[in-house]
């Protein structure tokens, strides 16, 4: 995948509330599919990283209820921007902390300050504005946790940084 969304095959590795195993069960095939085995009922943090060295992140929270094989649809990977060991860049503001419990439709990633010299202090945003997407990229919701890997990039990096209320803010990231 060349973007910052990759769907489908590709080799991501996951596992579940325990370490995953090192078996094929926790590989993707080449569709995307891969087997949790006694995978617990109730909300999930669904993990995942590409296997191979690939820079792709996967969390997502998902609800699990039935018995047999359940189907968690379509579920995508994030591009890191990040090398291994590469610093990223400030964007000056802070995210309000959300606790784990946090139904999935109720997360969110609301500015709960701002850096008044910061990169984010040039913009427009508010403490208080609820971020919607990062770079085109949906970061509401079950997909909140999506922001993080989104916003870590080199300093120099531009993110444009949709909000609630309609505004879209360009910032570049500053060195730490």
């Amino acid at each position: 995948c060349g973007g910052r969304v990759c769907r489908g095959g590709g080799g991501v590795r996951g596992g579940g509330v325990y370490a995953a195993s090192e078996g094929q069960d926790h590989v993707s095939d080449t569709a995307g599919r891969f087997t949790v085995r006694n995978a617990p009922q109730g909300q999930v943090v669904v993990s995942g990283w590409a296997s191979g060295g690939q820079p792709f992140d996967i969390q997502v929270v998902r609800m699990l209820r039935g018995s047999g094989t359940i189907d968690l649809g379509d579920i995508e990977a994030i591009r890191r921007r990040l090398k291994p060991g590469e610093i990223g860049g400030e964007l000056g503001l802070t995210f309000a902390e959300q606790t784990f419990d946090t139904p999935p439709e109720q997360r969110e990633r609301r500015i709960s300050f701002i850096d008044p010299k910061g990169p984010a202090a040039q913009s427009k945003l508010e403490v208080g504005d609820v971020v919607t997407a990062v770079d085109g990229i949906d970061v509401r919701n079950e997909h909140a946790s999506r922001a993080a890997a989104l916003i870590a990039a080199p300093p120099g990096t531009k993110l444009a940084l949709t909000v609630a209320r309609g505004l879209t803010a360009t910032i570049v990231l500053a060195a730490p």
